[in-house]
């Protein structure tokens, strides 16, 4: 009997730059070494101990670059920010250092 086991192996994700200057919170973040068939989903920032959903989700891929450009609603301040997602069924947390 053989078992087979795949792993999906990818850089962890890192925190690019944050945008609060419009009518929205965006948050850009980049992770390497994905593959062009990727599932992202459930897109949350985390403020102050509350959650919140994304509103607009944009990602690009180059080469195995991915940039995640997501936007929430406008916030007035910041306290122990996150994002979280989960790709390819794995569950993401980046830290956000707002600038």
């Amino acid at each position: 009997m053989a078992i087979g086991i795949s792993f999906i192996a990818f850089a962890a994700p890192s925190f690019k730059s944050l945008d609060n200057y419009s009518d929205k919170t965006t948050v850009i973040v980049e992770m390497d070494s994905i593959s062009s068939n990727h599932i992202l989903q459930d897109v949350v920032f985390h403020n102050a101990g509350k959650a919140y959903e994304c509103k607009e989700l944009k990602t690009t891929l180059i080469g195995e670059k991915l940039t995640i450009s997501a936007s929430f609603k406008k916030f007035k301040t910041f306290e122990n920010c996150y994002v979280t997602f989960m790709l390819n069924g794995q569950m993401q947390k980046v830290y956000i250092i707002p600038e």
